[in-house]
C-alpha cells in the first residue's frame, strides 16, 4: 500500500518541540500517513561542535512517542556527501507518496540544491514560515505553506542554552531533555 510520507530532513540536533510541531501539524493537515525524520549523519562542509552522535539522535526522536513521527537512518547507507536528490532517489524503492517538508530558511536556498529543478518537479514541498516570513509572494499552486504556525525554536539555541533549563524548558521534551543529560550527550 502506497503511503503519503511528509520527509522531514535534518541533522536533528537534537529534535526539539518546534519540529515536533511542524510534524503534527503535517499529519493532520496535508493528510499524511507518516512523518519520516530523515537523519542526516553530518553537517557537511558545516563545522558543527555537540554534534551528538548520529545513533544518539535516532534514538532521542524514538523518545516523542508519537508512532507516526519516525526516526529514519537511511542516510548512513548513502555516500557523503548528503543531498538530498541522492536521499530522494534511494527512497523511490519505496513506492511512496513524498513530500518534503522543510524550513523557509532551506526552501529560500533551495536553488543552491543539487537538482533542485528535479526535486521541485517531482516533489511535493511543505514549507514552515519563519517570524518575519517574506513567503505570501510564492506559487502556492506547488508548494504548500504551513499556515498560520511560526516556530521560532532551533537546536542551535537548544544547545548553546543547554545546561540553563529554565530558558529552553518549552522547546525541548523533558524526557529528552532528561536523556541528553543523563547520557551526557553534550561534551562541554
Amino acid at each position: 500500500m502506497n503511503k503519503k510520507i511528509g520527509l522531514f530532513f535534518g541533522t536533528f540536533n537534537p529534535i526539539h518541540n518546534g519540529h515536533i510541531e511542524i510534524g503534527k501539524y503535517a499529519l493532520n493537515n496535508f493528510k499524511l500517513n507518516e512523518i519520516w525524520c530523515v537523519v542526516t549523519p553530518f553537517y557537511g562542509n558545516k563545522k558543527k561542535e555537540n554534534l551528538i552522535e548520529f545513533q544518539e539522535r535516532i534514538n532521542i526522536i524514538k523518545i516523542i512517542e508519537n508512532k507516526k513521527i519516525i526516526a529514519k537512518d537511511f542516510e548512513k547507507e548513502l555516500s557523503a556527501p548528503y543531498y538530498t536528490i541522492n536521499t530522494l532517489n534511494f527512497l523511490k524503492k519505496f513506492s511512496h507518496d513524498f513530500s518534503i517538508i522543510m524550513g523557509e530558511d532551506n526552501f529560500e536556498n533551495i536553488h543552491k540544491w543539487k537538482s533542485y529543478k528535479n526535486i521541485l518537479k517531482d516533489y511535493k514541498i511543505i514549507v514552515y514560515p519563519r517570524e518575519g516570513s517574506k513567503l505570501k509572494n510564492i506559487n502556492k499552486n506547488s508548494i504548500n505553506i504551513i499556515e498560520n504556525k511560526k516556530i521560532n525554536i532551533s537546536s542551535s539555541f537548544v544547545l548553546k542554552n543547554f545546561k540553563e533549563y529554565s530558558k529552553i524548558k518549552d522547546m525541548i521534551n523533558p524526557k529528552i531533555y532528561n536523556y541528553i543529560k543523563r547520557k551526557n550527550l553534550l561534551k562541554g
